[in-house]
């Protein structure tokens, strides 16, 4: 009986593995640049200043729904996002190709 508990622990530790190992390797892969993407569902949610301590552009609240989207599963490097939009579109020269895009803007398009 004491013998039960770490092979138990084991097989668990095994199929707990074995199952995630098998969704790693289920996420779809964008054909332009192999980049690993995942599917992100689509919902809704309310949009808006709920406690009236926000901006005049922060009402009404709003019932906002969206489609489900592909998007990286990991990081996008500015120097990907250039090569995936044909050479530089919107990279601006301030930034650093090798380095890792931290924020754009809505208008970063």
């Amino acid at each position: 009986m004491k013998y039960l508990s770490p092979v138990l622990c084991l097989v668990f530790c095994f199929l707990f593995l074995s199952i995630t190992g098998a969704q790693e390797k289920s996420g779809l892969v964008w054909k332009k640049d192999g980049a690993e993407m995942a599917y992100i569902p689509g919902g809704s949610f309310e949009m808006g200043d709920h406690f009236g301590e926000g901006d005049d552009d922060e009402t009404p609240v709003h019932k906002v729904e969206l489609d489900g989207f592909l998007m990286d599963a990991h990081e996008v490097t500015v120097g990907g996002q250039a090569a995936a939009d044909g050479g530089g579109v919107g990279i601006r020269r301030s930034w650093r190709i090798r380095g890792q895009t931290v924020s754009l803007g809505r208008f970063d398009q």
